[in-house]
Order: C-alpha cells, then sequence, then structure tokens
C-alpha cells in the first residue's frame, strides 16, 4: 500500500504492520473538517460560500478551536509519513508522486470547482445585479481588464480561490522543502567524509522544553496575527493561498511530524499519558466553550494586546494537549476493522477533495426551507460526508482516478 495525504489520506504501512491509528487520526480531522465546513453557512466568524437566515451561531466556538485541532493533526500525520516514503522513492519519485496527487487536484478546482461557487455567491449575495458567467470569469473571477466594485467585500480579489485546496498547495511546498533541505544536508554530510545518518529511536524531550517549544509556538502565532488575524487570507507570490495567521503552528506540526518519525517519538510515548491528556484537554476545551457560550469572550482574531497573546499561547497549548492525547489514546486502541472504517480510510483524500462543493451544494438546497440551523448544520454534515465517501469510492473505480484519489 501507498503511503501519503496524499501522504497524508492514503493508507499506510510501516513493513507489513498497518499503522491504523494514523488512518483514525485522519478520519477524525476529516470528520472535524466536514462538520466545520457544514457549519459555516449557519454560524459567524468566518466567510463563506452560501448564508442562510437559519442560525446556529453557537457552532462558531467550539469549531474555533476543532478547526485548527484537526488541520494540525492533518500536517502532522503528513510530515510523520514523509521520511518512510522519501526513503522508499527516492527524492524525484517522491516528489513526482506528490504532483500527481497534489498538484493535479488544484488546477480542476480554479478552473472548473470555484468558479461555479464563486459565481453562485456573486449573483445571490453580493448584491451587484445579474452578470453572465462568461463576462463575471473574465473580470471578476480572473479580474482581466476590470477592477473590483464598489463596496467589494472579498475574501479577495480578484475572486478566485482554492477554497479548502489551500491544505494541498502548502503540503506540496512544504514536502519540496523538506526534500531540497534533507538533499542538502547529505550532501554537506558526504563532503565531510561522513556517513548518512540513518533514522534512530532517541529519548523523547523533557516537559521543559514541551512547554518551551508550545509557548514559541504560541508566541510565533500571536506576532503574525498582529497584522494577519484569523480568517485573513493572503496568497504569497501571488499563486499560493495561505491562512498566515495558523502558518507557524501548522508547519511545524509538519516538521515535529518529521522528527517523530525518524525519531520513533509516537511509539515512545508512555500509554499512561493518554487518559489525563485527553481528560485536561476535553475539560479545557469544554470551559473554553461553555465561557464563550455565557457571553465572555476568549476568543480573538488578532491584534496586539494581552488578549491575544494569552489566547495565542492557550490555544496552542490547549491543541498540543489534545493532539498528544488523541495520538496515545489512538495509537493504542484495539484496530477497528470494520467496513466502514476501512472505507473512511481507504477515501479520506477523497472525502477531503470532494466534500466541500458537496456541502455547499446541500447548504443551497436546505436555503428555502424552515428547518432550524442546528438541524441543518447536522443533516449537511451527514450528507456532504457520505455523498463524498460514496464519490471518492466510484471514482477511484475509473481508470487513472486511483492514481489521485
Amino acid at each position: 500500500m501507498k503511503e501519503s495525504l496524499a501522504g497524508t489520506f492514503t493508507s499506510t504501512d510501516a513493513g507489513s504492520v498497518r499503522l491504523g491509528w494514523l488512518d483514525d487520526l485522519r478520519i477524525l480531522a476529516g470528520v472535524l473538517i466536514v462538520f466545520f465546513h457544514a457549519s459555516l453557512a449557519y454560524s459567524g466568524g468566518n466567510w463563506w460560500y452560501v448564508a442562510d437566515a437559519s442560525r446556529a451561531d453557537f457552532l462558531e466556538a467550539p469549531f474555533s478551536l476543532l478547526r485548527p485541532l484537526a488541520l494540525g493533526l492533518f500536517f502532522l500525520v503528513a510530515g510523520y509519513l514523509l521520511p518512510g516514503a522519501l526513503a522508499r522513492h527516492g527524492p524525484r519519485g517522491y516528489l513526482e508522486e506528490r504532483l500527481i496527487r497534489l498538484g493535479i487536484p488544484l488546477p480542476i478546482g480554479l478552473l472548473l470547482v470555484f468558479p461555479v461557487l464563486m459565481y453562485g455567491y456573486y449573483v445571490n449575495f453580493r448584491g451587484y445585479g445579474p452578470i453572465d458567467i462568461g463576462t463575471y470569469l473574465w473580470r471578476i473571477y480572473f479580474g482581466i481588464g476590470g477592477h473590483h466594485p464598489t463596496g467589494w467585500t472579498g475574501p479577495g480579489w480578484p475572486d478566485h480561490q482554492l477554497g479548502h485546496l489551500w491544505f494541498l498547495e502548502s503540503l506540496l511546498a512544504y514536502s519540496a522543502i523538506y526534500v531540497g533541505a534533507a538533499g542538502l544536508w547529505r550532501r554537506r554530510r558526504r563532503r565531510r567524509g561522513k556517513p548518512e545518518a540513518a533514522p534512530a529511536p532517541s529519548p523523547l524531550p523533557d516537559l521543559l522544553n514541551v512547554a518551551i517549544v508550545i509557548v514559541g509556538i504560541g508566541h510565533l502565532d500571536f506576532l503574525v496575527r498582529m497584522q494577519h488575524p484569523l480568517y485573513h487570507w493572503r496568497a504569497i507570490v501571488g499563486v499560493w493561498q495561505v491562512h498566515l495567521a495558523d502558518m507557524p503552528r501548522e508547519a511545524l506540526c509538519f516538521l515535529f511530524g518529521t522528527i517523530a518519525a525518524r525519531r520513533g517519538w509516537a511509539e515512545a510515548l508512555p500509554s499512561r499519558l493518554a487518559k489525563p491528556l485527553l481528560g485536561i484537554g476535553l475539560a479545557a476545551f469544554l470551559a473554553v466553550v461553555a465561557l464563550e457560550w455565557a457571553g465572555l469572550p476568549l476568543f480573538i482574531a488578532g491584534g496586539a494586546g494581552l488578549h491575544a497573546w494569552l489566547y495565542a499561547i492557550g490555544e496552542t497549548a490547549l491543541l498540543a494537549i489534545l493532539a498528544l492525547g488523541f495520538v496515545i489514546g489512538l495509537r493504542d486502541r484495539q484496530p477497528a476493522g470494520g467496513r466502514w472504517h476501512q472505507r473512511l480510510a481507504r477515501n479520506s483524500y477523497g472525502i477531503y477533495l470532494l466534500h466541500l462543493p458537496i456541502a455547499v451544494g446541500l447548504q443551497y438546497a436546505l436555503r428555502g426551507t424552515d428547518l432550524p440551523g442546528l438541524a441543518k448544520w447536522l443533516l449537511v454534515g451527514v450528507l456532504a460526508l457520505g455523498l463524498s465517501l460514496l464519490a471518492s469510492q466510484g471514482l477511484r473505480r475509473l481508470p487513472g482516478f486511483r492514481r489521485v484519489l
């Protein structure tokens, strides 16, 4: 079997032993992302492709933490799988596989999927009057020979975007940087006559070093959010769509995943820590959500004040505790061999790729109903997950698609 998310999303092996806990982490993170996107039509805090009068604004508080938790797990797993895949395929073979699995969906999304979603948003929610799709694509989506209308609300200009496929761009960039840096390091060692260092187990970092790293990452997030608050997107060199507010933590999750794989840290984490970490993490998560619901605004998107500084560090600590707890707990649980679990594991990448346009279509379909926002969110989440699973299974049966999905 292949290791990849395409590093993160496909089935994994370590020799002949299936790393089922990585499947479980991917499934957990994928489900959280699907239900997060399902919530955005009914809660505030972030721009979305559909607006609905039915509200469930209380969903914003839990997903302000569940979203970065899911993305951090995705980057962590992707980094963990990289060293083994690189050793098996070599730098060129590994990057070729990355370009196929991560690169092919990008132009498809940019040119076929998101033009439809953004045109729908323009004609339904921007209030500028009717426009034919050809003119929209030329002057608004790609911004050729035009400029944004008065009162433009974003999220950017021109109107083109990659939506959730930004993750693929980031993963492709981080993978290429890692491969390049590893190649330079090996060349440097060879020039000095030193043998290539093989991956080997090494002691876990002590609690003080872990705390220093967590506080350091929190400070990096705080410094970035002073200028680039949460849910504000930018494009690096015009093409790499990034969420700068979380970029330091996500990049370091990827890096720590590679280090953990080479040093055997995931296997060395003591089993006795799972319950305390999950207990503390879940209790802190519920406390934050409860305080938000009670009207005490803990969440802050950015800024230079004490509140923003404390939130960035506290958020990083809470997410680190939960992530470590889930890694240990899922590593030690009995393997789930059920049919649905296997389907979700095999199709986790396809679900990630396909779920967003499916969820948006469902949100449009439910706009005219009188259902409460909570019911719509649950319906969209469950149906988007199921339909994207079925779509992924169907596409993987077609010639050529399995290599991407």
